[in-house]
């Protein structure tokens, strides 16, 4: 899957929302930006419900760690101040969450099903075919080797062009050098 870009509103770092946050963690917004987008891609990647009460603590306060690092003070758990900030709803989901994510998710439920369904028919139409002992179908020719197995050396392949004119150019040309 190629990379996933991320919709972000121009106005993000001036939004109530996010100055909301930096007070409450007592950092500058473009910090609370960086945070904000470092978890929404945490959230696309590992929760694409947008249920921020399923992410463990621990991955919160690793994505809080550089606007947490400069913060004076008592700091509320990451969590607690999104919800307070408006970020997240009281039930944990992000405010909004399918309006940006929700057709990103949508479309890579649909590629994946695809995906399956097409190594699901691959897999069915293989097994149709019947294999003999050595695992090659049957009915096919087997291909040659280029090299002599006794010899290990290439095994010599006929030099003569395959059409009726390309025949008669090649005779000529052994005529002549055989007459020098």
């Amino acid at each position: 899957m190629g990379r996933t870009w991320t919709k972000v509103e121009t106005v993000l770092p001036r939004h109530p929302k996010t100055k909301a946050l930096a007070r409450l963690w007592q950092t500058h917004p473009y910090m609370v930006c960086g945070f904000l987008l470092a978890t929404w891609d945490y959230m696309l990647e590992h929760q694409p419900d947008g249920n921020l009460f399923a992410v463990p603590d621990a991955e919160l306060e690793e994505l809080a760690k550089p606007c947490l690092e400069r913060a004076v003070g008592v700091v509320d758990v990451p969590r607690d101040v999104l919800v307070t900030s408006g970020w997240v709803e009281r039930d944990g989901y992000w405010h909004d969450w399918n309006e940006y994510a929700g057709a990103l998710v949508e479309r890579r439920a649909k590629e994946r099903d695809r995906k399956r369904n097409y190594r699901n028919q691959k897999t069915i139409a293989s097994e149709s075919v019947p294999r003999d002992k050595r695992g090659t179908t049957r009915g096919r020719p087997t291909p040659k080797s280029r090299v002599d197995n006794n010899s290990g050396a290439h095994a010599p392949t006929d030099p003569t062009p395959a059409g009726p004119v390309a025949q008669s150019r090649a005779q000529a040309l052994r005529d002549q050098v055989a007459n020098g």
